[in-house]
Formats: structure tokens, sequence, C-alpha cells
């Protein structure tokens, strides 16, 4: 049972959850409050009931008590609470209970890179092009960093004109020319979008795995040569990350948890 310290130290927790907004209006986001009552909803319950105290002389009181009590009803599928509330409320004259909802802030659609590498650039081995967009050697000044910071995780690769039926991670030469970018720029992965489906981070560690480690299961993700080739670029995505002023564990945790998750569907397929 929570001590009387611990619930004014709640009560106090709570109430910057719960901001002034309009007219009288508290605004909340409501998934915050949902996360406060799912920690301790016994403690919530007893702040619910201080709030009703409360809201008889002040309506604020009666606001913070009905979003606990919509989140305890979203825990637990109790709706005895809100009607609880919501009772004080017709009996403390307030027609509306509710705090206004604060909108979620919507993340926009990533959108993705397609660099595509000619005949010509995979013969000869030509990464210039990729150096100049991606590399921090041809990208110094902080408007240029900004640009390739903003790169993380959205580019895939494409080859044309390979003719050849194989899968793209399977041709001598696409294996050559990605073991080509990876010795110039072995943090590539930093800017590789997750998507199995395309020329991504798995077709990148695809290409610097050997063969040998590729059967009728799929590819075997312990295999040396590829766990090799991903610490090489674990470290150097550190030192990137610390260069453009990225926390280093977002970037890193989306590619081994996007290794992980191919990996479960055997070959690449690209």
């Amino acid at each position: 049972m929570a001590s009387r310290a611990d619930i004014v130290k709640l009560y106090e927790e709570f109430n910057t959850l719960a901001k002034p907004y309009a007219k009288g209006k508290l605004q909340v986001e409501f998934s915050q409050i949902v996360d406060f009552v799912r920690d301790d909803p016994e403690v919530a319950l007893g702040l619910l009931m201080g709030f009703v105290n409360v809201g008889r002389e002040d309506p604020a009181g009666i606001q913070r008590a009905a979003a606990i009590a919509s989140a305890y009803e979203v825990v637990s599928e109790d709706d005895s609470p809100r009607r609880y509330v919501e009772r004080a409320a017709r009996e403390s004259g307030i027609a509306d209970p509710y705090p206004t909802v604060a909108e979620p802030d919507v993340e926009e659609p990533r959108q993705y890179l397609h660099v595509v590498i000619e005949r010509q650039m995979m013969d000869a081995l030509d990464i210039y092009s990729l150096l100049k967009l991606f590399s921090l050697e041809h990208n110094k000044t902080p408007e240029a960093r900004d640009k390739v910071r903003d790169l993380s995780r959205r580019c895939f690769l494409s080859f044309s004109d390979t003719n050849d039926p194989r899968e793209a991670w399977l041709i001598p030469e696409v294996r050559a020319y990605v073991s080509q970018l990876h010795g110039a720029m072995p943090y590539f992965p930093y800017f590789l979008c997750a998507d199995r489906h395309v020329a991504g981070d798995w077709f990148y560690f695809t290409c610097l795995t050997s063969l040998e480690a590729v059967d009728d299961s799929g590819v075997n993700l312990l295999h040396p040569s590829l766990m090799d080739a991903f610490q090489e670029s674990v470290m150097a995505m550190e030192s990137l990350c610390e260069a453009l002023g990225v926390e280093p564990s977002d970037p890193i945790g989306e590619l081994e948890t996007s290794l992980f998750r191919n990996a479960q569907y055997g070959n690449p397929g690209i």
C-alpha cells in the first residue's frame, strides 16, 4: 500500500500531466494518463477520490478525476469510477467534466531515397557518387551534415542491367560493389532502410556474407563473415553518430532489430 508521501508525490506528478488550456479547461495527453494509471491502478483510484473531493470546490479537480477514470476504464474495463465522477460532476453542477485531449503528434511518412547503381559504375567499382552524397569527408559543413543525418534509414540500392537471373545479392559483380562500398564507408547501413523487399540493410549484409553461410533454410545470421561485417558497421556507425550529434542506440538498435526480423524469412529474395 502506498504511503501518504508516495501519494503526495504521485499527486504532484499527475498535476504535471494535466495542463491549463482555455476557458477553465485542462489539456491532457491521454496516452500519458493511461500509462500513469497502468503503473499503479489502486493508487490512481485513490488520487481520483482526492480529485473528486477537491472538485467540489474547484472544477479542475473533477477534470483530473475524469481523466483518471477514463484511463482506468481503458486499463481495467471497469466503468464504475467514470460513472462515479460523472455523478459527482452533476451534483456540483459541472456539465462537462472531461478535460481537452491533446492531439498526438503525427510522424510524417518516411521518404525513401532510391540509389541506382548503373552497370558502368558497378563494373568499375565506382562509388564516388555515393561518397559525395553520404561520406563525412565530402560533407563537412553543418548544413551538409544535417542533410547526411536526415538520410538515416531512408535509402535503398538497385543495380541496373545485370542481365543475370540470380537474385542480386548472389551476383558476383554486385557483391564486389557492396564490398567496395563497405570498405570505404562501413557505416553505410546507417542510411539503409529495413524493408526486405528492396535492397536495404539485410541485402547489404548478405552481399558481404560468405556463400558458405547460405543453405536451403536461408542465411546463417551467426556466420563469422556476417558477424564481422556487422561489427565493423556498428563501430563505424557509432563514430558517424558522434560526428552527426545523433544518439547511436537508435539507428543501431533499428539495424539489429531489422537483421533478426529479416533473418526469420530466410533468403533475402532481392
